[in-house]
């Protein structure tokens, strides 16, 4: 089953943006029940003792669940993905870090070019001052769904001409009641007491330190007049703590708070803190939002516009400063701050969380919509059979991995049916030789009609099925199957033949697959080169091995043609309950050729390496291009007959 790969800026320690990972990853395991999550990280064995510490996953399945979100890695998994959530904070903007922006419009505009779907979820999308970056934030967010976190980032995005853009709030709004854990190294305090916590945000260079310790010295000296402490808080913290510890070491009389002890601190344990402060001046979004649901007051230092309207959001868009914040006037706002400062409006908030909630369930029913037929069993009546959809007159069951594979063994196990039963595994070049003119494109297409099971075996297909607004799983690859029905063989005790190859070919790989599954009953086997006058005598020796299952590989489409030859003279000549055209896996099983590295399957680029290895199949290439067109002709077809 594809997952939902959650994309993000994770695994950094950054406080806003891992307690956002936690709001939507518990609210898909919650909402959406039995879809597999799948989140890119730049800390795996982080971010996994994470989930596993709020609960939202085992800490075994935790190391499934987190994958590193190295480039090629990433591009991998966005390719695979039921659906890609590029999720919360600010992702897509310029003001911190162009090359961020543009990971993560690659990853969004390569899951559009396989036809993944994607949601842009919760995010504060901008500034974005170059016109490239513009026109790329509009490629990559075309046809995705869209819900960002405030007003001005809908404007953005529709003066890009995006449409349908929809405002929720920040994820970490959601979250109503936290629990009264009290964070690492912070007491409670009563109403009215603790210290003035303080989030800022690191300025680059020696020069940008000392302006730093400016506004920090700034703060701290309107809160030395009420003789209130102040603590430095280091959102980010161990990539903060360098330069935390130097702006302390230029301000006295401020208390750094101990960034090993808040690394990897969750959101609860955030919340408890700041219920533990008098009030807040914070440069960070999420540490505004914190205080808010925390019910403290809170000065935002508004380097960001987001802050702005955050704090105007909030019910207190007088506590917001606009740069040059100079250390005067921050001083001012500080005294204020602590002598009427208010709390952010509990209506104000409430809407907030609303809104918040809102989105959320929005994001789990997309989940839950897309792979809504991959949960149920995977024979159940009625089930992937009226799910089936056609591709260029080519039909196609959305069905996993695992599903095919439930669905073959049922056959296997069960009666025999009239004809045995037939699955194809379809790529481009079987649905281009569908489309030739003339009888054998007309047989062609009436044997795929005719096939008990169609699987998407091709990126090409995955990517045409979904470009056309089919909901696909993802690619089935006929190698992957069968050797997944090799062990179910194996376990049941099916009996298996092989035909296809060059002589010698199906004997070496039936000796490799008792050595792998022993115990496997390999009935029989027969190369794909016989001999006019041969195959009666080979056909006869198939029957009476009576296997459950026969591997043909026989190369496309001869081998679903063939299958279908002997489907066509009816149970008495049929040879067993189920046949499946494998191409060339017997040559891979026997050793005679090498399967694609994992990396390479994960990127789709498997017929790139075999053909690499084989320059012959370059003339099969041909039937790519002219794939790519007919599927785009087909969509521009279905747009004309719905205006």
């Amino acid at each position: 089953m594809s997952p939902v790969v959650l994309s993000g800026y994770y695994g950094f320690g950054n406080t806003g943006d891992e307690a956002i990972l936690e709001v939507v990853a518990a609210a898909l395991r919650s909402g959406a029940p039995g879809v597999p999550l799948r989140v890119l990280s730049a800390d795996p064995a982080a971010t996994a003792q994470r989930l596993a510490r709020i609960g939202v996953v085992s800490p075994q399945e935790a190391e499934q669940v987190t994958v590193s979100r190295a480039p090629v890695r990433a591009l991998a998994e966005a390719g695979w993905a039921g659906l890609l959530v590029s999720g919360g904070g600010g992702l897509l903007q310029e003001r911190t870090s162009r090359r961020s922006l543009l990971y993560y419009l690659a990853l969004l505009l390569w899951a559009r070019a396989r036809g993944v779907p994607r949601v842009v979820f919760a995010q504060g999308v901008g500034p974005l001052w170059r016109r490239g970056s513009l026109r790329l934030t509009r490629a990559a967010l075309d046809g995705a769904t869209i819900w960002v976190r405030d007003g001005a980032s809908r404007a953005l995005l529709e003066d890009l001409g995006l449409r349908g853009v929809q405002v929720t709030a920040d994820p970490v709004f959601a979250v109503w009641s936290p629990p009264e854990a009290v964070g690492p190294g912070t007491e409670p305090s009563t109403e009215g007491g603790g210290a003035l916590g303080v989030v800022l945000r690191p300025s680059e260079g020696h020069e940008g330190l000392e302006r730093d310790a400016a506004l920090l010295r700034s703060v701290a000296g309107a809160a030395a007049v009420r003789g209130i402490p102040v603590k430095l808080i280091a959102f980010q913290p161990e990539r903060e703590r360098a330069w935390a510890e130097g702006l302390v070491a230029r301000v006295p009389g401020v208390e750094l708070e101990d960034p090993d002890a808040w690394a990897g601190a969750t959101l609860s344990e955030w919340l408890a803190a700041f219920r533990g402060l008098r009030a807040v001046v914070s440069a960070r979004y999420h540490a505004v939002a914190f205080a808010a649901l925390a019910s403290r007051p809170a000065l935002a230092l508004a380097v960001d516009p987001k802050l702005t309207q955050l704090a105007a959001e909030l019910g207190v868009p007088d506590q917001c400063l606009a740069p040059p914040l100079g250390p005067g006037e921050v001083g001012a706002a500080v005294e204020r701050l602590l002598e009427e400062g208010r709390a952010a409006s509990p209506e104000a908030v409430a809407r907030l969380r609303e809104r918040a909630e809102a989105g959320l369930a929005a994001l789990a029913r997309r989940a839950s919509e897309l792979l809504s037929g991959q949960s149920a069993p995977a024979t159940a009546a009625g089930g992937w059979r009226a799910r089936r959809f056609h591709v260029l007159g080519v039909p196609v069951d959305p069905v996993t991995l695992e599903q095919a594979t439930a669905i073959v063994a049922g056959w296997c196990q069960g009666p025999m049916q009239e004809g045995g039963r037939q699955v194809v595994t379809c790529n481009p070049e079987l649905a281009m030789h569908a489309q030739a003119p003339g009888e054998g494109g007309e047989a062609l297409r009436a044997v795929l009609a005719r096939a008990d099971l169609t699987l998407a075996d091709g990126v090409g297909l995955v990517w045409g099925a979904r470009f056309l607004g089919h909901a696909l799983p993802g690619r089935v690859a006929g190698a992957d199957l069968a050797e997944r029905l090799c062990g179910e063989a194996a376990r049941y005790g099916w009996r298996l033949f092989l035909w296809g190859g060059e002589p010698g070919v199906a004997q070496s790989a039936a000796a490799r697959l008792r050595e792998r599954w022993p115990g496997l009953q390999v009935v029989g086997t027969e190369h794909g080169y016989l001999r006019e006058g041969e195959e009666a005598a080979a056909l006869e020796r198939l029957r009476q091995a009576q296997p459950h299952l026969v591997l043909v590989g026989l190369g496309a489409p001869r081998q679903e043609l063939w299958i279908d030859r002997l489907r066509a003279t009816g149970e008495a000549a049929s040879p067993a309950r189920v046949m499946l055209g494998v191409g060339g896996v017997l040559d891979v099983w026997a050793g005679r050729k090498p399967r694609a590295p994992g990396w390479v399957q994960w990127l789709g680029l498997e017929w790139l390496y075999r053909t690499v290895l084989e320059p012959r199949r370059l003339r099969r290439l041909v039937a790519l291009p002219r794939f790519v067109a007919a599927v785009l002709a087909e969509r521009l077809r279905g747009e004309g007959e719905r205006a």
